[in-house]
């Protein structure tokens, strides 16, 4: 994976924006337009009363951005990317009530049903407007790295919705499988590596998804973690003839996220804070650790 096969495109003059915009302030954002685009997009404003302007301090790269950045997840054109902020409150519509300016805060990855950064402009840019719904106070003294990847480890509590029963397997290579680990370890499930009583698949990949069945027992249970940016190959046949159950998951809450962050280590899963111009350098970053953007990265730094 390399910048070049991201089609970026380094832009001077905005193009139009999905939100209506203050008239004459521009704003540093990484957005798809046939192509990955890196320059000056127009800085959205407050529109509805529940809105709010957050200053973005940092952004987590995951794999559903790469597929974006390199066109394989189709998104809204033209859409700025990015789903894993956190940032500060700069200002408030007049119906908010549950954050201030100054607080701060970090993004849900949906808003109505609308993914950030594929269906609506995400945060890989200096300023994000998104409705109060859409945002959790980070816990005061937590740092930004960990602010932002509040959203990943949410996306890995969310196991916890399927019916953890008995032995529980991991599939999966990289930060996300290692995460999901510690997850259902640190809640006390038994974790193997033979076939279990509990598969959660966190690969992606049609391949990884047959090995989740494989490795499932009789009428064993298959949770869907993962999220592939193109429909996946499955074996209904086989799921049929082992009575095989799946359960699809998506997030927990952010506030039992970060009560899980405030208990637990991922200081070996977060890697380097880049300047936001960097990104396009980073798209075939490695799956070990969590690399992020930051417009600036020096005032990321605890």
């Amino acid at each position: 994976m390399t910048a070049g096969s991201s089609r970026i495109v380094l832009v001077a003059e905005p193009a139009q924006c999905m939100m209506h915009t203050m008239k004459g302030e521009e704003m540093r954002a990484w957005w798809r337009e046939g192509g990955l685009r890196f320059g000056a997009r127009p800085r959205p404003r407050l529109i509805a009363p529940d809105d709010v302007r957050v200053r973005v301090m940092i952004g987590g790269l995951c794999r559903t951005d790469v597929a974006v950045a390199e066109g394989r997840l189709p998104c809204v054109e033209p859409c700025v990317l990015g789903h894993e902020i956190a940032g500060v409150v700069e200002a408030v519509g007049a119906a908010v009530r549950g954050v201030a300016v100054g607080d701060h805060v970090a993004c849900l990855p949906r808003v109505d049903g609308a993914r950030l950064g594929v269906e609506r402009d995400g945060g890989f840019a200096e300023t994000l407007v998104v409705p109060e719904r859409a945002l959790a106070r980070v816990p005061q003294g937590l740092d930004w790295r960990r602010a932002a990847f509040v959203e990943p480890v949410a996306a890995c509590l969310a196991v916890t919705h399927a019916p953890l029963e008995g032995t529980v397997r991991v599939i999966g290579e990289g930060r996300i499988a290692t995460l999901t680990r510690r997850v259902v370890s640190s809640l006390g499930h038994p974790l193997v590596e033979g076939v279990a009583d509990v598969v959660i698949e966190t690969g992606g990949t049609s391949a990884s998804l047959a090995e989740a069945m494989a490795c499932a027992k009789e009428r064993g249970l298959v949770v869907l973690k993962s999220r592939p940016a193109a429909p996946l190959a499955f074996g209904v046949a086989e799921a049929v003839a082992r009575e095989l159950r799946l359960h699809a998951v998506g997030w927990a809450p952010f506030d039992a996220a970060f009560a899980w962050l405030a208990r637990h280590r991922v200081d070996d899963l977060l890697g380097e804070v880049r300047p936001l111009e960097a990104l396009g350098e980073l798209l075939g970053a490695r799956e070990d650790r969590k690399v992020f953007v930051a417009p600036e990265p020096r005032a990321c730094v605890a």
